[in-house]
């Protein structure tokens, strides 16, 4: 459960909830796998604007892209499930860094049930001058410095789910 995971790591938790669409299921009713990245990136868009940055600002020539992903699927979501999408930070480093993601939904009683988490990497990019060509940047101190508060003290491997 995110309480969990947030005591066990001294870390904050960024959270954000929404629910399972229709068309986002199969014809068993149950959240394509897919989706999983979908609700991350929503939590993660929302986790950067909370810190003043954008995930792909034209204005200020940054970008944020994935360099790797991994997820653990652990129980499914149906429509109309509530979900909770949680973020915390694994690791920052110069030009990159881990956020971990937990996802949630909320049981009729009250209670949440994990049903999957992973790791994202991300690295922040600028233009390289090259058409279309991005090269990796330094992340700006005052992210840095927002992105320290969501530091887990753990990798996500070492969190037990419930």
């Amino acid at each position: 459960m995110l309480k969990d995971i947030e005591v066990s790591s001294n870390a904050k938790l960024f959270s954000v909830s929404k629910n399972v669409e229709f068309c986002e299921t199969d014809m068993a009713g149950i959240a394509h796998f897919s989706n999983i990245f979908r609700y991350v990136e929503y939590a993660e868009t929302r986790f950067f604007q909370q810190g003043g940055m954008s995930i792909c600002d034209p204005a200020k020539d940054q970008k944020w892209p994935i360099l790797s992903v991994n997820c653990d699927f652990l129980r499914p979501m149906t429509f109309g499930d509530e979900i909770l999408i949680a973020i915390n930070v694994g690791r920052i480093g110069t030009k990159s860094l881990v956020l971990n993601f937990f996802i949630c939904k909320k049981l009729s009683d009250g209670r949440e049930e994990d049903v999957s988490r992973g790791q994202l990497t991300v690295i922040h990019a600028k233009a390289s001058g090259e058409h279309g060509k991005i090269a990796t940047a330094e992340i700006p101190p005052d992210f840095k410095s927002y992105l320290r508060e969501y530091l887990a003290a753990v990798d996500c491997d070492e969190i037990t789910a419930g």
